[in-house]
């Protein structure tokens, strides 16, 4: 039945989004808000550890959706991720591909944001200055990816020059441990150094 299979996919896409996920995240709160942090002194202290397998900024910005009868106020979340070794992302591609390690200027996205929009497409980003083109190279499902229904998926660097935040920079780092790390105890280490709000999986 239809209940089945959106259930059955509410699963699948748990479990990927577990694996998706970082054993712990890390931002930078600054007055009840996030503001960018800065990456390489908190990548060098984690290295110097010996506790973690992978560091992965990850840079994001709400912005207006692309499609063409959207309300003035219907908002994407647009999210930048490094994707040389990234794990991929829990959602389902209907049509097109992910962006590749490296690739600039491509962007993936939700049902719920695309709209009439198909792969080929243009989507230009609306930033301070001149309009940031993304050209649309993939679809994902708005069935069973319940939380990819208005994302957007592009790469760090592409989000970075929308929000003219510097390459130093990222919304967040996601860290991936080493199996029997300690956990509460890099965490607490990133507190106390740098200040930082940690989210663990």
């Amino acid at each position: 039945t239809t209940a089945t299979l959106v259930a059955d996919g509410i699963r699948r896409d748990a479990a990927r989004a577990a694996s998706f996920a970082a054993d712990l995240t890390a931002q930078r709160m600054e007055h009840g808000r996030l503001v960018p942090v800065e990456v390489a002194p908190v990548a060098a202290a984690l290295e110097a550890g010996g506790q973690v397998e992978r560091i992965r900024p990850r840079v994001f910005a709400l912005v207006p959706a692309p499609y063409e009868d959207s309300d003035s106020g219907a908002l994407a979340t647009l999210l930048g991720i490094d994707w040389a070794g990234a794990p991929a992302p829990p959602y389902d591609l209907v049509e097109g591909r992910l962006p590749q390690a490296g690739e600039t200027g491509v962007v993936v996205l939700g049902r719920g944001v695309a709209g009439k929009l198909g792969v080929g497409a243009e989507w230009q980003v609306p930033t301070t200055g001149a309009p940031h083109s993304l050209r649309i190279v993939g679809l994902l499902s708005d069935v069973v990816a319940v939380h990819g229904a208005n994302l957007a998926l592009t790469s760090i660097e592409d989000v970075r020059a929308i929000l003219a935040m510097p390459a130093s920079h990222a919304s967040e780092i996601a860290i991936d441990l080493k199996p029997d790390s300690q956990v509460a105890a890099v965490a607490d280490q990133l507190v106390a150094r740098f200040g930082l709000r940690v989210v663990s999986r």
